[in-house]
């Protein structure tokens, strides 16, 4: 196995679902940065996906921040 294949695995999916008439505060973000700020996790990328009343689906990914 190369050194570059290690570096990436084994790879996980998270997937943090929150009810429709919840609060979004932000205040799992915190919790995440702890994690990753002492080694635990390391987020390789984020997208943030919301399903309107319609049905549809919206969101963005962490990259089209400012």
């Amino acid at each position: 196995m190369e050194a570059s294949e290690e570096a990436f695995g084994p790879i996980d999916v998270v997937v943090i679902g929150y009810p429709p008439d919840a609060p979004r505060t932000g205040g799992a973000v915190p919790i995440l940065l702890d994690l990753v700020d002492r080694g635990i996790v390391r987020v390789l990328d984020a997208l943030f996906v919301q399903k309107d009343e319609d049905g549809t689906f919206s969101g963005f990914d962490v990259a089209d921040l400012d």
